[in-house]
């Protein structure tokens, strides 16, 4: 008798119903009524192929003799990495707090090199596409905001930028769309650089049902590493908190997202930031910060809460120096290694840079020797 145990593993098609929280658990989905699946949305009916558990895991196991390729580093905000293929980023503010400007400059300096990206910068050397999908705007509103996308990337145009507006659409065939689409369009031309949700709330039915979120955090989260891009997306606050995300959608994505960035507002100033993130912090008082132009009819950048040079400099070098620290995968390292991890941060090209900022961390008291003559971050 054999020892290989038979799964069924469910097509595209069927895949896709389970994204779109018709059968969660992976089993054939229940009847419903014509054109309520996900499935019959996408116009297909494939049978499922049998794949043995074996096949299925041969190439999740832990191999000491074949490290994964280092990640590239896809984004940074105001210096600091902050977004590698196969990762989430969410975005939380309250109602009108800058949400959608952000995503935006995302996706302006993802697409473009030119022009005010409110603190953002992209990698993207093989212009990937960037696909944006928006989920709360009229059809109106969400024109306007891709005219002011382009605006911000001082393009007419661009062949790497994609928008759907999917307000129309039920939630489950909203949830299968954005599936479909980055699945599809990673198999086409160079892959999908970053896909943009704005926002989540509105592909789940109940933001406070644990099985549903749990199901859809999971979903996206294997879609992201599947397609090898980065999945962004944005969702309120708790209506009077000024820290907790809605529901257990909110507890979930904060647990599984690589970054995790606030927005707020105080008066007329909106402020970027992020303290719960795997990798380096964006401090609130070095986070990238915006106004609205009436005369650019859009957000400008302004400074940044830290006010003097002296200031950007230190943190700026404390960023630096955190984020070797976390490429290096080490809490204490020798000179010579943390100059050489310090250089293989985005952005610096040689080691008198990273030796400048390893001074300027040293006088700031951020890192120190420990007693085997090794360099660690201060707690």
């Amino acid at each position: 008798m054999s020892d290989t145990v038979m799964i069924e593993v469910p097509t595209t098609a069927r895949m896709l119903a389970c994204c779109a929280g018709i059968a969660a658990d992976g089993h054939e989905p229940k009847p419903a009524k014509p054109g309520t699946t996900a499935a019959e949305y996408l116009g297909t009916d494939e049978r499922a192929n049998p794949v043995s558990i074996d096949d299925r895991i041969a190439e999740l196991w832990f191999d000491p003799h074949k490290p994964p390729p280092d990640e590239p580093v896809l984004i940074t905000i105001a210096g600091t990495p902050c977004a590698t293929p196969g990762n989430l980023t969410t975005i939380t503010a309250q109602k009108k707090s800058g949400k959608t400007a952000f995503l935006s400059a995302i996706v302006a300096a993802a697409i473009s090199e030119h022009g005010d990206m409110l603190g953002v910068k992209a990698f993207n050397p093989d212009n990937k596409l960037v696909l944006h999908f928006d989920t709360e705007q009229s059809a109106m509103d969400h024109w306007k905001i891709c005219d002011s996308i382009l605006r911000r990337a001082q393009l007419t145009e661009s062949a790497i930028f994609k928008s759907l507006c999917l307000t129309s659409l039920p939630i489950l065939e909203r949830r299968a769309v954005v599936h479909h689409v980055i699945r599809q369009e990673a198999q086409r031309g160079n892959g999908v650089f970053i896909a943009l949700i704005d926002g989540h709330g509105d592909l789940v039915r109940n933001v406070n049902d644990p099985e549903e979120t749990a199901d859809y955090v999971a979903a996206l989260h294997a879609l992201a590493i599947e397609n090898r891009c980065h999945i962004y997306g944005a969702l309120h606050l708790n209506p009077g908190s000024d820290f907790k995300s809605r529901g257990h959608l909110g507890s979930e994505l904060e647990r599984k997202s690589q970054t995790n960035l606030r927005l707020e507002k105080t008066d007329e100033l909106f402020c970027a930031w992020g303290d719960a993130n795997r990798g380096a912090p964006i401090p609130k008082n070095a986070g990238p910060c915006f106004v609205w132009s009436n005369d650019a009819r859009m957000h400008v950048s302004v400074a940044s809460r830290l006010q003097t040079k002296s200031d950007l400099q230190l943190e700026d070098a404390r960023m630096k120096v955190a984020e070797g620290f976390r490429l290096a995968d080490k809490s204490a390292l020798h000179y010579s290694e943390l100059i050489a991890a310090i250089q293989r941060v985005p952005g610096i090209k040689s080691s008198s840079t990273a030796e400048r900022h390893f001074r300027n961390a040293k006088e700031a008291r951020y890192i120190s020797k420990n007693l085997l003559n090794q360099w660690q971050i201060n707690p």
